[in-house]
């Protein structure tokens, strides 16, 4: 419930400021809230993890 209420202050916030809102999900269950919540599987881009700094 937090994640969905989240989202949606989120995506009207950038609907507002003119700004396209993506999810990057790190596992599958990043992706599959992502999918529920309405965020479309879109391209493939790399990405990095930093693990200590």
């Amino acid at each position: 419930m937090i994640a969905h209420n989240y989202n949606e202050k989120l995506l009207l916030y950038c609907l507002k400021n003119h700004i396209e809102a993506h999810w990057l999900a790190f596992n599958d269950i990043s992706e599959s809230l992502a999918i529920k919540l309405g965020y479309i599987k879109d391209e493939f881009y790399k990405t990095f993890l930093i693990e200590h700094i």
